[in-house]
């Protein structure tokens, strides 16, 4: 009588029901705006924001510095403008941020230091 009845199926391994469950969740998030693409234009604002503060102190490519620094401000405001239209699907909202502020201060930085040499040079003459 031992073949008769329902076949049992074996329960698959620790590892496999891990797997499975990890799948399942990884969906879950793909399916929710919370696991959206994250906008490039965000991270590129942050990465020349970055880039462009050391090239402030060069002498050499400052005018480097102040492009970088007119990018990144350019290119987190549009970034900033496409993760608001999306209605929540794009992330990066953070990257595209901190790269137009960071833009803005050096911007800032580069008025400051521009007046300042200008006020320094008009008092020795």
């Amino acid at each position: 009588m031992q073949g008769q009845g329902t076949p049992v199926k074996p329960k698959p391994a620790g590892k496999v029901r891990v797997f499975t469950k990890a799948r399942k969740v990884l969906r879950k998030l793909e399916d929710t705006p919370a696991g959206g693409k994250t906008n490039i234009l965000g991270v590129i604002s942050f990465i020349l924001a970055l880039v462009s503060l050391p090239l402030l102190f060069i002498q050499s490519v400052s005018f480097i510095a102040l492009l970088t620094i007119i990018a990144a401000i350019i290119t987190g405001a549009i970034a900033k403008g496409k993760i608001k239209k999306s209605g929540g699907t794009l992330k990066g909202k953070g990257w595209a941020t901190a790269g137009f502020i960071m833009g803005i201060v050096e911007l800032a930085l580069i008025i400051l230091l521009i007046a300042f040499v200008l006020i320094v040079y008009g008092r020795s003459n």
